[in-house]
């Protein structure tokens, strides 16, 4: 049973911190940061996105991100206090030796593709190769195809973006950073998934802890009181290898395995005489 306890209480801690950094005690977790990336070729909107989200701004004059940049809001999330920071990776060849130190520790990641740019969504698989290698393995992921307010300059359609977010058990929306369209649900959703594996790691360490407090009461029942008389939980008092009667037997025994030499016994007899004299 403690054994049992001891590997659940590790998955749990480990579970625990690999979805989020708590500032408050194990299991309160009120106030949480979660890392968010987004990923993807160049100009493709992933700064506008992001942006919209966190500022609520949207800028025609967008220059391609150099390295990253991190976009911050707190906001409520199921009753709880989160801080969503989002990584906006550059989707320029030169920079991905660098880019892909920051996947690490994201907990959600969004592939953003143009769909006026068709190039930008076959590259989709080749991102998510790259996530796969350095990032997260249970981070949640969605695709995201943006710019649908550009309907007239369209050459992915909706359904084979569909698709391929279906191939690749990710989830999938159309967004436009300019008209905020799908911006929010986008973010929301992710942020939704992620925040029920929180609430999973909590009920897992409520019953962690429920079965530590039960598993101590009935230890401390088959422990006795008396300092005198230890015994291991689950063994009788009367198990004659605990009890005081063997012990003495056992202690007996051992006194007299070896008999005394005969030169001992004759000076103890010498003693014992001297002894009856001075009486």
């Amino acid at each position: 049973m403690t054994v049992t306890i001891a590997h659940f209480k590790k998955q749990a801690k480990l579970t625990k911190r690999s979805i989020f950094h708590s500032t408050l005690h194990v299991g309160v977790m009120q106030e949480l940061g979660c890392k968010l990336i987004t990923v993807g070729d160049s100009k493709v909107g992933k700064t506008s996105v992001s942006r919209q989200f966190t500022d609520n701004k949207f800028s025609y004059q967008a220059t391609p991100t150099i390295g990253m940049e991190c976009h911050v809001r707190i906001m409520n999330v199921s009753s709880k206090l989160v801080t969503v920071k989002i990584w906006d990776t550059a989707g320029q060849e030169r920079f991905r030796s660098m880019t892909v130190g920051y996947y690490r520790g994201a907990k959600g990641v969004i592939f953003v593709y143009d769909i006026t740019k068709r190039k930008t969504f076959e590259h989709v698989k080749s991102w998510c190769r790259i996530f796969d290698e350095w990032g997260d393995k249970d981070a949640e992921k969605m695709l995201v195809g943006n710019k649908c307010d550009l309907e007239e300059e369209r050459q992915v359609e909706m359904e084979e973006g569909e698709k391929l977010a279906k191939d690749l058990g990710m989830m999938f929306h159309e967004t436009s950073a300019k008209d905020d369209v799908n911006v929010t649900e986008v973010f929301m959703k992710l942020l939704g998934k992620i925040i029920n594996r929180v609430k999973q790691a909590e009920q897992k360490i409520r019953f962690i802890n429920q079965a530590t407090t039960s598993s101590g009461i009935e230890e401390t029942r088959g422990v006795s009181n008396e300092a005198d008389d230890v015994h291991p939980v689950g063994v009788s008092k009367t198990n004659s290898l605990y009890s005081s009667e063997a012990h003495s037997r056992k202690r007996n025994t051992a006194l007299h395995l070896t008999p005394p030499s005969p030169s001992i016994q004759k000076e103890e007899e010498n003693n014992e005489g001297r002894c009856c004299s001075l009486g």
